[in-house]
C-alpha cells in the first residue's frame, strides 16, 4: 500500500498530512517534540514519498532521507488551500488568502494565478507575546479561554464612545482606538480576561483591515482565513469573522485549513493516488 507524507515545519508547530493504507490523516505537534516523528519517518518511508515545506524545512530535512523533496512554502500552501476549498466550498474561486501564523501573510488567488500581496508582523506570535507581557498568561489555551470571557468595553474606545448622545457618521461599534480607555480607566482595565480580549481584538481587526484593503485592490469580496490560531472556539476567529462582515467582505474559514501547507506537500509526491486523496478530502480524513 502506498505511503506519502507532507510536512509543514514551522517555527512553533510541525504539521503532517500523510496517506497510509488508503487513509488521509492530519496531525500536529510542537516543533520541540517533532524529532521522534521524523526519526520514525526516516526509518519507515522512502525519501521519494516525503515532501517538506515551511520555515524550518532545511533544519528538519537533515534528519530525513536524502531523497526528501523540498517545496516552497507559498506553493505548498496555495496548492493545499485550493484542494481544501474545492472540496468544501467550490463556488469561491477568486479570493484573498490570509494565512495567520506567527505573523500574517496575505495572498491573492484565482483560478489561474496566485501571488503574494503583502504581509504584516501581527499574528499568533504577537498574541502570545503581548499576552505574556501584559497579563502573565503564557499558555495558548488559557489565552483563548480568557479572551472569550473578557470584555473589550473597559479598554477599547469605540466610535460611539466619542459621539456621546449623537449618531456617528460610521458604525458606532467600530474601534476608534485600541486600548484607548486604558490610560483614563486604569482600575476597570485591570482584569486579565478583558486585557486578553483587547489584545485579540487589536490583532484581529488589524489583520482584517489590511486583508479587506487587499480584497478591494483585487476586486474580490471573499477572504479566506487559515492558521492554527483560528480554532473553532477562538476569539480571534470571531473577531476576524465579525469585522470582515463590517468591512462588507465575506469571511471563509476552511476546515483543517491550518494543514494547507502539509497537504500541498503531500500532494506534490502522491503521484497516482492524488485523485483518491481528493475524494477523501470531502469526507474521509482523520485528525490526530
Amino acid at each position: 500500500m502506498s505511503v506519502y507524507v507532507g510536512i509543514d515545519a514551522g517555527g512553533t508547530l510541525v504539521k503532517l498530512a500523510y496517506w497510509k493504507d488508503g487513509q488521509l490523516t492530519f496531525s500536529k505537534m510542537p516543533s520541540t517534540e517533532a524529532q521522534s516523528i521524523l526519526d520514525e519517518l526516516r526509518q519507515e518511508v522512502n525519501g521519494e514519498a516525503i515532501c517538506i515545506t515551511g520555515g524550518k524545512a532545511d533544519w528538519f530535512a537533515k534528519d530525513l532521507p536524502p531523497a526528501t523533496k523540498r517545496m516552497v512554502e507559498f506553493e505548498a500552501t496555495t496548492l493545499g488551500v485550493r484542494e481544501l476549498l474545492g472540496a468544501q466550498n467550490p463556488m469561491v474561486s477568486s479570493f484573498v488568502l490570509t494565512n495567520i501564523g506567527t505573523g500574517t501573510s496575505i495572498h491573492y488567488l484565482d483560478e489561474h494565478t496566485s501571488e503574494r500581496a503583502t504581509g504584516i508582523g501581527l499574528g499568533g506570535g504577537t498574541l502570545m507575546g503581548l499576552s505574556a507581557m501584559l497579563t502573565g498568561v503564557h499558555r495558548y489555551e488559557d489565552i483563548v479561554e480568557g479572551s472569550l470571557r473578557g470584555k473589550r468595553g473597559a479598554i477599547d474606545l469605540t466610535v460611539q464612545d466619542i459621539y456621546v448622545d449623537a449618531v456617528p457618521p460610521i458604525p458606532g461599534e467600530l474601534t476608534a482606538s485600541n486600548f484607548g480607555k486604558a490610560w483614563s480607566n486604569r482600575e476597570a482595565a485591570q482584569k486579565k480576561d478583558d486585557q486578553l480580549a483587547a489584545i485579540t481584538g487589536m490583532i484581529g481587526e488589524s489583520i482584517v483591515t489590511i486583508s479587506a484593503q487587499i480584497a478591494v485592490q483585487y476586486s474580490t469580496n471573499d477572504i479566506v482565513y487559515i492558521g492554527s490560531t483560528l480554532s473553532s472556539q477562538s476569539s480571534l476567529k470571531q473577531v476576524c469573522s465579525s469585522y470582515t462582515k463590517i468591512r462588507n467582505k465575506i469571511p471563509h474559514f476552511i476546515e483543517q485549513g491550518e494543514f494547507s501547507g502539509a497537504l500541498g506537500a503531500l500532494l506534490a509526491v502522491a503521484n497516482s493516488d492524488v485523485s483518491q486523496i481528493r475524494k477523501d478530502l470531502k469526507n474521509r480524513w482523520i485528525l490526530r
